[in-house]
């Protein structure tokens, strides 16, 4: 864990345990990319975590709020509950890092949705051009969120949204529902 003098810097659960969750007050962080081009946290100007990793706690449902900084060996260091209130640079990186890792394609259409061997074969029409993909254990990346969003991800771990599958032809729609 990193050094308990910047206690006053972070809130603590009420037992203190250091594998609890803690919160990184903005004023106290900053995130910047060197030369080595991953990018690095420092504490009240004093601890510094090279190679930290940045994830969303809420990818979904709170995409923009809740951070989570991971150091090297992908232990959580912290959470900063709104990056938008980071430094300039800061909010860069970290925006930068959340872009690459969760690059989301948006489906516009679908042209076929097939059953093989377990597998549901997807013929699309994204935001980023034509993709043919499978997807495996339909009930794990497959995912409604509310009543119109559907949420997929394919073998290869790329993902895919559909914000509200009531916008798509009635012919689309009926390939969605042969899987759902």
């Amino acid at each position: 864990m990193h050094d308990t003098s910047t206690a006053p810097l972070l809130q603590r659960s009420l037992d203190g345990s250091p594998h609890d969750l803690e919160m990184l007050h903005p004023e106290s962080v900053t995130i910047y990319r060197p030369d080595s081009g991953f990018p690095n946290l420092i504490l009240k100007g004093e601890v510094c975590y090279p190679r930290v990793r940045i994830v969303r706690c809420f990818p979904l449902s709170a995409g923009s709020v809740y951070v989570s900084i991971h150091d090297w060996a992908d232990r959580e260091i912290g959470v900063i509950e709104d990056p938008s209130l980071l430094d300039e640079e800061s909010r860069r990186t970290v925006a930068e890092e959340l872009d690459k890792r969760y690059f989301v394609s948006e489906i516009n259409d679908i042209y076929t949705v097939e059953n093989r061997h377990g597998y549901a074969i997807f013929d699309v029409q994204t935001n980023r051009g034509r993709r043919v993909f499978n997807v495996h254990d339909r009930r794990r990346n497959i995912v409604q969120l509310g009543r119109e969003q559907v949420f997929v991800i394919d073998t290869d771990g790329c993902q895919y949204n559909i914000p509200d599958y009531r916008t798509l032809s009635i012919y689309a729609q009926r390939q969605l529902y042969k899987i759902l």
